[in-house]
């Protein structure tokens, strides 16, 4: 029989009989290796490298002797249409200790007649990120990767959380397409980002070789193309129609080559009935991670923003975590009253406020749903701030003047105020930069709250409602 030079590798469930774990191998992989029925094969074990390796042995007076002897093994097959299929099977002690609790297996069929059996890769991935988690989470520091970062919103939420279980954090890497947002996000935050490797780029771009290992992985794929709003301005019929959605690859790349053991992300309500989002669900769900959506609204936030938001966290399935469950929060200023600034104080523009009343005449008259939104010191519940306020768009809220002839935009710190958060975030920015970093980004108590809770059930502890340190 002639020999295959080039390789065969292939991947299979590991398969169970009387409660031994069982390996296999047919057909052409085999025969690659110049297998034959009615030949005989060496089998040996590494534990340390988990593996099981087969040598073929031609058929012979000595192979057939070290067969009765039971130091090797046959070669059966199965007679097909015009040829034999040469199979191997073994099923003992020794594999299933090999295996332990591990389901998928890898083999490889070389020239040389060896078999190489061994751990599946998305299954010792999985292994190496829960172990490096549990041990990381020992030591009291998670390594921390972001993309998307805009101007470190989630990032510091996702951080914060943490803290409050006490565990810090090592930022290892952060990704984010806008330079200018990585400047401000560096300058309000130089002790996270000082030795952290920085990118400016598209997710899709980014060079994953690049990029270290890491325990947790908070990303925000672009939103505009999941909004009613935006499918509308752009003319979509779905998100997937948008030149963003190449993003979900670069994503999945940006998972396999970090294996982090756990996954947060945030994106509009739409979002979580799109295809983008059930096709990586199903990703990572394929790649061994338990995925767990939520809503998250004003409830879960304590702002006047009532930003609501579709979210999901992901952790690596032998964390077996459980369901997730973010606290409710008491809402922490009652009323835009209590963060807003006097007219006195207010040293920015004023604008004829004569000109939204024209546009909300002209939406109403076309039969457009958009109308002025104004913020009085009574608002408790505040229409979500988008980052194009800047704009001066009929329906993002705005301050109106004590005789309600002008108006102004709110200011970066009443913003910031509404959705929580840290005033801290946003310096070193424009107004307009500002904006756009908290326009698009969160509710900041989501992020706390989510990150909090996950690592509660990953450490069996329960903390304080959250105290929020503006």
């Amino acid at each position: 029989m002639s020999i295959r030079v080039a390789p065969y590798t292939s991947y299979h469930e590991l398969a169970k009989k009387n409660d031994n774990s069982r390996i296999w191998l047919e057909g052409e992989p085999l025969l690659r290796a110049g297998y034959e029925p009615g030949g005989f094969f060496r089998v040996s074990f590494n534990m340390d490298n988990l593996t099981v390796r087969l040598q073929f042995i031609p058929d012979s007076a000595e192979a057939r002797k070290l067969h009765k002897e039971k130091q090797v093994r046959k070669v059966s097959g199965r007679k097909m249409k015009d040829w034999v299929k040469p199979i191997v099977d073994i099923c003992n002690a020794d594999v299933t200790k090999l295996f332990g609790d591990f389901c998928r297996f890898r083999a490889q069929a070389f020239a040389n007649g060896v078999i190489e059996f061994g751990v599946h890769p998305e299954e010792l991935s999985r292994i190496q990120r829960e172990s490096a988690f549990k041990t990381n989470l020992e030591k009291g520091e998670l390594r921390k990767g972001d993309a998307f970062l805009g101007i470190g919103i989630s990032s510091a939420g996702i951080t914060e959380g943490f803290n409050r279980i006490g565990v810090r954090t090592k930022q290892v890497w952060a990704v984010e397409m806008e330079a200018r947002y990585l400047d401000v996000a560096c300058q309000n935050a130089p002790e996270v980002y000082r030795n952290a490797h920085l990118f400016a780029g598209k997710v899709e771009e980014i060079e994953k070789d690049l990029l270290e290992p890491v325990d947790a992985f908070s990303f925000s794929m672009p939103c505009t193309n999941h909004s009613l709003q935006g499918k509308a301005k752009k003319a979509l019929s779905t998100a997937e129609d948008g030149d963003e959605v190449t993003a979900l690859f670069g994503v999945v790349e940006m998972i396999k080559a970090a294996n982090p053991a756990l996954l947060f992300s945030e994106n509009v309500p739409a979002a979580k009935d799109s295809v983008t989002y059930k096709l990586l669900i199903k990703e990572l769900t394929r790649l061994g991670y338990t995925c767990k959506e939520m809503i998250l609204d004003q409830k879960h936030s304590g702002a006047l923003d009532r930003r609501t938001r579709y979210w999901f966290v992901a952790y690596s399935n032998g964390l077996a975590l459980g369901d997730i469950d973010v606290a409710e929060q008491d809402m922490v200023f009652a009323n835009f009253g209590e963060i807003m600034e006097s007219e006195e104080a207010y040293t920015g523009s004023w604008h004829d406020i004569e000109k939204l009343k024209r546009r909300e005449a002209i939406n109403k008259e076309k039969g457009r749903g958009f109308s002025m939104s104004l913020l009085t010191p009574a608002s408790s519940v505040i229409n979500t701030l988008p980052r194009n306020i800047t704009k001066h768009q009929v329906s993002n809220p705005v301050v109106p003047s004590s005789d309600l002839k002008s108006y102004r935009l709110p200011t970066v710190h009443e913003h910031a105020d509404m959705k929580l958060v840290p005033r801290r975030l946003v310096g070193h920015a424009s107004a307009t930069t500002a904006h756009e970093g908290l326009g698009q980004g969160i509710a900041y108590l989501h992020a706390v709250g989510l990150a909090e809770a996950t690592l509660s059930k990953a450490m069996g502890k329960h903390s304080d409602q959250l105290a929020l340190s503006l």
